[in-house]
């Protein structure tokens, strides 16, 4: 005859609770059995696994079966050992079946081959062993269902029977890296090294590189090779398909069919149409971790058109750098950027240095109104010429900045040079076209401005053979060459002095020549 007995948890010798406490193992009262594992996961949680009571069914002498063996379903103190804790990993706190507090491994007496585990906040929980599907349960409330005959009905009719306690399937991903818990103490890494024996080595091999959804994909390739296939591979994409099983609780017997199909068809079913990702783009792709920082970095990277479109150019995709560019990605286009993932040693400068380096140089050239200011930055050869462009371009602003404090000192139109255009070598007239001179060839002539208005000096434009700005010094008919520099102060080449020169001796010589002769003394 059945009948429920209330268990106090505070009198309950195996509660799931107050693991520190060291006690003599008790005797299981004749008679009693505990309850079957639920393996069907056809159970619900009810308010928690460590509630404030529990039940249990006791079977009388006759009812109970002659083999019948106690299976302790939740840990008792005289079984338990504890150390120093671990935390898990970084995980999404809405995806993850134990993201609470801190869990502590330990080994149950009867289910030594499964890994136990406990929180502070989310009570017991057990991994099945490789053996057993490596399935993740937990320790909770149930409500189980009878079925009896019924004379009136032709079917079986089902009955809700009391609630009891026992073992529930979660598909939820613990989000423990059991192949990288490393620092444990001696009984729990010891405990944890015999759980992980009976998996095959390739295939802790090769779901050991990644952290974040480790446990799915060990179940992966637990239902099927072709998991381990997909992940010597193709890494990546069993690691997306991997986090998007979990998103999307599809962890059924569908699994090895899914994996059977191609690449293409996968990244189709993970993306859409019109990403441009392929199965060659993400082989390309590489990360030390996996973990899932760089996950949510990778999702937000590969469904950006724009951004794949640049990183089939690459030939090598670290996931773990490209986290730092904070969804920038039209850097990706830069070719110093190019180059500084093609470096065989990784730059000891942040990626995020780089980045707001960039952010401002383009920042600064819309400021200063030029055209397609992040595509001349995105020129850059490499970070060096970047840094140079940007100190140049930080000067411009400056200049600008201290221009328009002193615009008051000019007039409106510089005085009458000596000599006009010719169409090659054109005078400087107004101060705003000083100050462009001296933007475009990155030189400091925009402080000749006083020099200029006082008429000491005149400033020429020269378009041929060379870039150049000139400098003239003295009047009509005996100017001379103060300065001729290129771009950046560089050095003219010598058929452009010459041309400067010719044109120079021209003008003196034509300005002398129509100069009236002078009178000659009275008397």
């Amino acid at each position: 005859m059945l009948f429920i007995t209330l268990c106090s948890r505070q009198k309950a010798l195996d509660s799931p609770v107050e693991p520190e406490r060291e006690a003599e193992p008790t005797a299981t009262p004749p008679g009693t059995a505990r309850l079957p594992l639920t393996e069907n996961g056809d159970g619900f949680p009810g308010h928690g696994f460590g509630g404030r009571e529990r039940l249990a069914i006791r079977c009388g002498a006759a009812d109970a079966p002659a083999d019948a063996a106690p299976i302790p379903s939740c840990p008792s103190p005289s079984h338990t050992r504890f150390a120093a804790p671990f935390r898990p990993s970084r995980n999404n706190p809405a995806q993850g079946a134990m993201h609470k507090g801190i869990i502590r491994l330990f080994r149950h007496r009867h289910q030594p081959e499964y890994l136990h585990l406990r929180s502070e906040t989310d009570g017991v929980a057990r991994i099945t062993s490789w053996a057993d599907g490596l399935m993740f349960e937990r320790w909770g409330r149930l409500h189980g269902w009878s079925r009896r005959p019924n004379s009136d009905a032709p079917a079986p009719r089902r009955q809700a029977t009391a609630p009891f306690w026992g073992w529930w399937r979660d598909e939820r991903d613990p989000d423990l890296p059991l192949l990288g818990l490393h620092g444990l103490p001696v009984p729990q890494a010891q405990w944890l090294e015999d759980f992980l024996r009976p998996i095959p080595a390739h295939v802790r091999e090769a779901a050991g590189q990644f952290t974040w959804r480790q446990f799915t994909i060990l179940r992966m390739m637990r239902r099927t090779d072709y998991a381990v296939q997909l992940a010597t591979s193709n890494p990546t994409l069993l690691w997306l398909v991997a986090a998007r099983l979990v998103r999307n609780r599809r962890l059924t017997g569908d699994i090895p069919d899914l994996l059977k199909m191609k690449q293409t068809a996968l990244i189709r079913l993970l993306f859409g149409d019109g990403t441009g990702v392929t199965p060659a783009l993400l082989r390309k792709t590489r990360s030390h971790s996996y973990d899932s920082a760089t996950f949510r970095d990778a999702e937000r990277l590969l469904c950006n058109a724009e951004a794949v479109g640049q990183l089939r150019h690459y030939p090598v995709i670290d996931l773990d750098r490209l986290g730092e560019l904070d969804g920038r990605y039209d850097i990706l286009a830069a070719k110093f950027l190019k180059r500084r993932f093609l470096a065989p040693e990784p730059s000891p400068r942040p990626l995020s240095l780089v980045r707001g380096e960039y952010m401002d140089t383009v920042g600064l050239g819309k400021s200063l109104g030029i055209q397609d200011a992040g595509q001349v930055v995105r020129a850059c050869p490499t970070v060096q010429a970047l840094q140079h462009l940007h100190a140049r371009w930080a000067n411009a602003v400056r200049r600008m900045a201290w221009f328009r404090e002193n615009r008051g000192r000019w007039g409106t139109v510089f005085p009458r040079p000596p000599y006009m255009s010719d169409g090659v070598i054109i005078p400087i007239r107004t101060p705003e076209e000083l100050l462009e001179e001296g933007r475009w060839q990155d030189h400091c002539v925009w402080n000749y401005a006083d020099l200029v208005e006082a008429g000491l000096c005149t400033i020429y434009r020269v378009l041929y053979p060379q870039r150049a700005t000139l400098e003239l010094r003295g009047g009509r008919g005996n100017a001379h060459v103060g300065q001729l520099f290129l771009r950046h102060n560089g050095e003219p080449s010598p058929r452009c002095w010459a041309y400067v020169l010719n044109w120079l001796d021209e003008q003196n010589r034509r300005a002398r020549a129509a100069k009236p002769p002078a009178r000659p003394p009275a008397g």
